[in-house]
């Protein structure tokens, strides 16, 4: 199996974004990263679309998708909206402290309807100036996503936003919660060093293909404090 890049993050700077325990990631890693994906995507929609998944933690995947939305906003100069997209979990919501806002699916369920929303009267400031975040709303309020839709999500977030950074599960419903893959310039499959399993890498990037992702990347975070086998009894 080839990847086009594997990054090992160790620090995080961008801590005053989230809430709560979690992943301990950095910015220079992931700074390299965010300038891949800013020379190698294409910007002829004039925004660049990102879905960022994990194959077995959705922690780590939260914390990769804020850690690059930092690193994109602080270093980079770039808006950023992060969409909530990981339908069923609460987490996103509950570490930017937006949980229960209304977001994503409530969005979704006007445009399924055929009733015109503006996304940006749906979307919420975060603590930094050029993030800003789409939450996930009621979860289970969507019970389709049509496909037209997803485009048309990263569509309206052209002219306000540089990157759409999506945040996605590989639990539950997967194939509602990848339905943004085939819609977006790439997809980042996160695992994590010392415990994902190849086999549960190898689904994900099945589950990704299956769904029309364009490209995929393989993101190898690091738990700080994790014995490593040499200090291991």
């Amino acid at each position: 199996m080839k990847w086009p890049q594997i990054l090992h993050p160790d620090r995080a700077p961008w801590r005053w974004l989230r809430r709560g325990p979690g992943l301990d990631l950095g910015a220079d890693p992931v700074g390299v990263l965010a300038l891949r994906l800013h020379a190698d995507l294409p910007d002829d929609q004039g925004v660049r679309s990102v879905l960022v998944t994990a194959a077995d933690d959705d922690q780590a995947g939260l914390d990769t998708t804020l850690a690059l939305a930092w690193c994109l906003a602080e270093q980079g100069g770039h808006t950023v909206l992060l969409v909530d997209g990981a339908f069923g979990d609460p987490a996103f919501g509950d570490t930017l402290g937006v949980a229960g806002l209304p977001g994503l699916t409530d969005w979704l369920d006007a445009a399924s309807q055929a009733a015109p929303q503006s996304l940006a009267s749906l979307v919420q400031a975060t603590g930094h100036a050029r993030i800003h975040l789409l939450p996930q709303g009621d979860a289970a309020q969507a019970t389709t996503l049509r496909a037209s839709a997803v485009p048309e999500l990263v569509s309206q977030a052209r002219g306000q936003h540089d990157f759409v950074l999506v945040r996605s599960s590989l639990q539950g419903d997967v194939h509602r919660a990848l339905a943004f893959s085939a819609a977006m310039d790439a997809a980042l499959l996160v695992a994590v060093e010392e415990q994902t399993q190849v086999e549960q890498i190898t689904r994900g990037q099945r589950l990704l293909d299956d769904c029309g992702a364009r490209r995929v990347a393989l993101v190898l975070a690091v738990r700080t404090g994790t014995p490593s086998a040499a200090q291991r009894p």
